[in-house]
């Protein structure tokens, strides 16, 4: 038996993520892969023809997905599009209030001024995810084509004096600026800006996922052992900058990490689904698109197809505990377990170091797998 098929059966002994049945705390739900802007890195807007418009059927939500919504922490709205162009939408956001209890979405935050707004204090919303690609006109606007800085800057500001108003805590206003090459030397001015306007947090992100070479060539991350130093330093003066505002500051590593075991998508908890109601590990493989899903990794091109556990329309306990989903997690939680006391109990009978077992073949050439 190969060492990693023993730390399987101990992590079951230990009590620890159960490969073979679903335990999902997180519904990210896709509710429409429509977008108005025009992003330059963005697969809604390059992969054309392949790129499936539309929105998440309201029927399919209503009597699919929400009779579950129960059954986890989180409802996420969110996927490849932008959620405010579905015209249920907030009634999707009301239901998953009611059955989940907290819910949350991304934005690019065109639409989030008058009513939007409004409904978002209204309801109570948790957390507000709004994105940002520079902090000078020139730099945001290049890169989001369609969005204006200074009026999202402005709906970032009107959404935090409508909280204040409210004597809300609620919703949480994570801005997340994108770290590409043109936009890294203005994140340390950014977190003045995102202290100015309101927001509770700033998350840097890579540009984790690059459909071609044009798009792989923005990216502020490389594969290499050390990251760029003049990079590196910027992110520790954002970092200080927003520790002086004693504002929250996340930011993404600027090289790989081999040893991550599980990515932050956490495929075993966590569920994506697309706007077809295809169940899926996450955004990344449950892209709505005709065909293989293009993909650089590194430098070089690992196009994948996408990875279907099923539809709702199924049955969504029967899909995730159908045999394709029990599949794809097995590897991640047999990883899982070398974090948890089956690994540290293989160390203290033979005095090695257990082999990790590798990850589903699809995650390989995926830079999440890597902290990135």
């Amino acid at each position: 038996m190969r060492r990693y098929k023993m730390l399987g059966f101990l992590q079951r002994l230990f009590g620890n993520s159960e490969a073979n049945q679903a335990t999902v705390s997180v519904f990210q739900v896709e509710v429409t892969t429509r977008c108005q802007l025009k992003c330059t890195f963005c697969p809604n807007c390059v992969l054309g023809d392949k790129w499936v418009r539309a929105d998440f059927s309201w029927e399919l939500y209503r009597d699919a997905l929400v009779p579950h919504f129960s059954m986890v922490n989180w409802v996420y709205l969110q996927g490849w599009g932008e959620p405010l162009l579905h015209p249920r939408f907030w009634d999707m956001f009301r239901l998953a209030k009611e059955k989940a209890g907290r819910v949350g979405f991304t934005s690019n935050g065109v639409l989030l001024n008058g009513k939007h707004t409004r409904r978002l204090v209204a309801e109570q919303g948790d957390l507000i995810d709004i994105s940002f690609s520079g902090n000078s006109p020139q730099t945001h606007e290049t890169l989001r084509r369609g969005s204006k800085l200074s009026q999202l800057k402005q709906n970032v500001q009107h959404l935090a004096n409508l909280k204040a108003q409210a004597n809300s805590s609620r919703p949480i206003i994570v801005l997340s600026y994108l770290l590409t090459k043109p936009s890294i030397s203005e994140l340390p001015e950014f977190i003045d800006t995102a202290a100015a306007i309101g927001a509770n947090e700033v998350v840097a992100i890579n540009l984790d996922y690059t459909p071609y070479p044009v798009q792989d060539g923005l990216k502020a991350f490389n594969c290499a052992d050390k990251p760029n130093s003049a990079y590196e330093a910027l992110l520790q003066e954002a970092e200080q900058r927003a520790s002086r505002h004693g504002m929250v500051f996340r930011r993404y590593p600027l090289t790989g990490d081999s040893s991550v075991l599980v990515c932050d998508a956490r495929p075993i908890d966590t569920v994506f689904i697309n706007q077809r109601g295809d169940v899926t590990p996450c955004t990344y493989l449950g892209m709505a698109v005709n065909g293989e899903i293009p993909r650089i990794f590194c430098g070089e091109r690992q196009p994948t197809l996408p990875v279907k556990y099923g539809n709702v329309a199924d049955g969504l306990p029967e899909v995730l505990n159908g045999p394709t989903a029990r599949a794809f997690r097995e590897p991640f939680a047999r990883r899982h377990a070398f974090a948890g006391p089956a690994a540290a109990f293989l160390n203290i009978t033979d005095g090695s170091t257990p082999e990790v077992p590798p990850p589903p073949p699809q995650c390989v050439h995926c830079h999440k797998l890597y902290k990135l």
